[in-house]
């Protein structure tokens, strides 16, 4: 069947330029095409570059200002403890007590810093009951 219409086209004048008009027309509106989406993405580029780096500037800004107050508050936590270690260690019969393991402070483990003694059950009694309470059960 394709062989019949590459014939026909072949013979008949009439049929090369009915092909001529309609491979002219497929051709013009992909030009077209083309250069509508190529001016389209040019324009549209164009209005986003104008209109963006304020706002990319501005957030970048804010960014930075926040990373910064990020870092001095990281820098401030971290002067403090080293203060508060110091006031410890002043306050410790051995200094060494407290030591630097993994970039922070802990206490060596062969020190005790209190000890718990258990007392005698006597503190775990009923507090006495007034003779009000007892004629007045409101259970």
């Amino acid at each position: 069947m394709q062989l019949g219409f590459v014939k026909r086209v072949r013979e008949s004048f009439s049929a090369k330029i009915i092909m001529l008009v309609a491979s002219s027309v497929i051709m013009t509106s992909f030009v077209v095409g083309l250069t509508t989406t190529r001016s389209t993405g040019k324009f549209l580029t164009d209005q986003m570059k104008d209109r963006f780096p304020s706002m990319l500037t501005t957030t970048t800004t804010r960014l930075r200002l926040w990373s910064d107050r990020r870092r001095n508050d990281a820098v401030e936590i971290s002067n403090l403890a080293a203060r508060h270690i110091h006031a410890l260690r002043a306050r410790l019969s051995s200094p060494s007590a407290i030591v630097t393991a993994n970039r922070a402070y802990v206490l060596d483990p062969v020190v005790t810093v209190g000890r718990v003694r258990r007392r005698p059950g006597s503190h775990l009694r009923q507090p006495p009951v007034s003779a009000i309470a007892k004629a007045d059960p409101r259970e």
